[in-house]
């Protein structure tokens, strides 16, 4: 069984024509009460079955989900959780949707700033929908390059030691039998990873702590470094619940219950996505203080 998986992306600035799989997309949201709605990528799934035993080759539909920005119409009507429910449902069942939610003034102090996130969306992403009564602001340069290449630095040393604060964390818990506790370190240790990662790789800021979200982000933004935690079948499926449950249900549910062999198991994991993180973070960081990589694509 191969699953292909084919990332997209289209243009904003300078907006081209949609395709049908946009114009499909655009339609289902008109209901939504936004300001702009901008797909910044999208992942497609398919499924191939090859068999000794099976002359053909099957290949099942493909199923796409999408990463979009939203920004809410003025004056917000509702709230930001609100208008990511809205936009998930209104494209369920066909794909699934993974939203950002940011005001227009965010957006455009953002640009001013040369956020290299918002910028990349602004100048790449595909606008799917615009009311037009707020205009994007075109863009600057904000702070010097070598000031924001040390905020990243600063900024990855602080979340990188976090990570690390927490694997201890969950060593101490785990070696005293609670593994419950343990689970939660791990949970913090990869959240703050992935959040950190995100900001030093592409400028993004986020304190999600949905380890689903933040895998499909990571899967987008940085599809390349391969730090995503191994869930599809078996054992790892079932340490990914397991984790994925470390936020919430490890610390309230008195029926949550982890075995020395997942917490072991888990650590091991882990401990190694974290330190994958901090090569390719600090490789990145150097790239930019070179100028093997431009700051501004980033």
């Amino acid at each position: 069984m191969e699953t292909l998986i084919h990332q997209n992306a289209a243009s904003v600035h300078g907006q081209r024509p949609l395709n049908a799989e946009f114009t499909r997309l655009r339609d289902a949201l008109q209901t939504v009460s936004a300001e702009k709605i901008i797909c910044f990528g999208s992942v497609s799934h398919q499924t191939v079955r090859k068999s000794c035993f099976a002359d053909e080759v099957h290949a099942s539909s493909a199923v796409s989900s999408y990463h979009l920005l939203v920004v809410p119409a003025e004056p917000q009507a509702v709230s930001h959780a609100v208008l990511q429910r809205q936009v998930e449902d209104a494209l369920k069942p066909d794909a699934e949707v993974t939203v950002l939610v940011h005001t227009m003034d965010e957006v455009n102090a953002a640009l001013r700033e040369g956020s290299t996130f918002f910028t990349t969306v602004y100048r790449k992403g595909t606008l799917l929908y615009d009311l037009g009564t707020i205009p994007f602001h075109p863009g600057g340069e904000g702070q010097p390059i070598v000031t924001r290449i040390s905020r990243r630095e600063h900024f990855w040393n602080k979340w990188h030691g976090l990570a690390n604060g927490f694997l201890l964390g969950a060593d101490f818990y785990a070696t005293n039998g609670l593994f419950h506790l343990s689970v939660y370190m791990l949970h913090q240790a990869i959240q703050h990873a992935y959040c950190g990662t995100l900001r030093v790789m592409v400028g993004y800021r986020t304190n999600a702590q949905h380890l689903n979200r933040l895998q499909r982000l990571m899967e987008t933004m940085v599809p390349h470094l391969s730090l995503a935690f191994p869930r599809k079948a078996g054992e790892d499926a079932q340490l990914y619940e397991l984790l994925s449950k470390g936020f919430g249900d490890a610390r309230y549910k008195e029926t949550f219950e982890a075995s020395p062999q997942q917490v072991t198991a888990l650590t091991e994991l882990v401990t190694r996505i974290v330190g994958a993180a901090d090569t390719h973070c600090r490789g990145r960081i150097q790239q930019l203080k070179t100028g093997e990589v431009s700051y501004k694509t980033t």
